[in-house]
């Protein structure tokens, strides 16, 4: 008898998801006969206080201190949870209960009452009838089996595209999954449970830090429900599975392709957001120059002071000054600047006409945007 850390593993194990693809992947079990239970630690709960929660303890703080980082509703079947709430309502006095959980020998535990479990659910599998020899499937081809056995239940329940699909990229669905599945298995070997509660009475609360001298700590007990595993006295210590590989090789192209298909499909909607805003942003920048344009002309004619020459000539100077800026720029069509060129070079006098290079800026100074007009720089004689 081996009572040391073993794994085993079955290949080529087949099963379907809920949508009807079957898929080939391994199955792996790692187990002992030579380690005590796993103890977890529980609480009571819910609204009505009768709900079994599974403690999961912050690592970080100093031993007299205790901080919950979360409560699991979901670690044990529900067998093993009225188990516990029944023991704890025929128990209410932690003193009078006694562990029944060995404690930890280096390197292995010897239980004897486990190894004689274990030799003795070796069964007679069905023979050959041309093999006149006994075959038996030894304690240690067991974990496998139920691995596998609990893998296929589990994916059933699950659309083979949601596992490789994840609506919470924090939460990806297939390592979920296989948390679940090392749980379930786990779950089917010994295991024991330690009850955590409040010394004054009242509910333990996620997220709170309680002085070790706050909680009282029940002695530990095995869980007795009958499992297959826990029936042969064998802890499993995790469970894994390798590459779901559908049959037939066409479902992952097909796969991809709707992925691809829904994601293209929230590009384009992305895509067409960022247009709509882009549009908008642009009106608003358009309307905001068309008004700015509007009340510098505005207060270039209602001057009368000057005639009409400097006026087309301010005119000229304030157009320019807008279509030189940059942001102003990228809202007008490319032969602007070329456009108001040649509108200058009709209104300047031949001689400055002549000196300006072609297709450059006018050569009255622009004007600041939000500042007044200031003297047209136009030279009456």
């Amino acid at each position: 008898m081996d009572l040391r850390k073993q794994t085993r593993s079955r290949k080529g194990v087949q099963a379907d998801t809920r949508d009807g693809i079957r898929i080939t992947t391994d199955v792996s079990c790692t187990f002992t006969i030579g380690q005590p239970p796993e103890v977890l630690d529980i609480c009571l709960g819910g609204e009505d206080g009768t709900q079994v929660f599974v403690i999961e303890w912050e690592s970080s703080l100093p031993v007299v201190f205790k901080k919950i980082k979360s409560l699991l509703a979901d670690e044990l079947n529900g067998g093993d949870q009225r188990e516990i709430l029944e023991f704890i309502y025929r128990h209410p006095d932690p003193t009078a209960i006694t562990s029944d959980v060995p404690h930890e020998q280096f390197p292995y535990s010897f239980d004897e009452k486990r190894v004689e479990k274990a030799v003795y659910s070796e069964t007679q599998t069905q023979q050959d009838p041309l093999d006149s020899r006994q075959l038996f499937k030894k304690w240690s081809d067991w974990p496998q089996d139920v691995a596998a056995e609990e893998f296929r239940i589990l994916l059933a329940k699950q659309p083979y595209m949601k596992l490789y699909s994840p609506e919470d990229p924090k939460n990806y669905p297939l390592k979920e999954f296989k948390k679940e599945l090392s749980r379930n298995v786990r779950n089917t070997g010994i295991l024991a449970y330690r009850v955590v509660a409040l010394r004054n009475g009242g509910r333990l609360q996620q997220g709170r830090v309680y002085s070790i001298n706050d909680l009282v700590f029940y002695p530990p007990r095995e869980l007795t429900r009958h499992s297959v595993l826990r029936y042969r006295g064998i802890k499993v210590l995790n469970t894994g599975i390798g590459e779901l590989e559908p049959r037939d090789t066409k479902v992952r192209e097909r796969l991809l392709s709707s992925w691809l298909s829904t994601k293209q499909k929230e590009a384009d909607v992305k895509y067409a957001d960022y247009r709509l805003e882009i549009a908008r942003v642009r009106s608003q920048a358009r309307v905001r120059a068309q008004q700015s344009m509007i009340y510098h002309l505005t207060q270039l004619l209602e001057n009368q002071a000057y005639p009409r020459e400097a006026l087309a000539l301010l005119i000229y100077q304030e157009l320019g000054a807008t279509a030189a800026n940059p942001e102003t720029r990228k809202l007008l069509p490319e032969d602007t600047l070329s456009l108001l060129t040649g509108i200058g070079t009709m209104l300047l006098p031949p001689d400055r006409a002549a000196s300006r290079p072609s297709g450059a800026t006018p050569i009255v100074p622009p004007q600041a945007e939000d500042s007044p007009p200031k003297g047209a720089g136009y030279d009456h004689d």
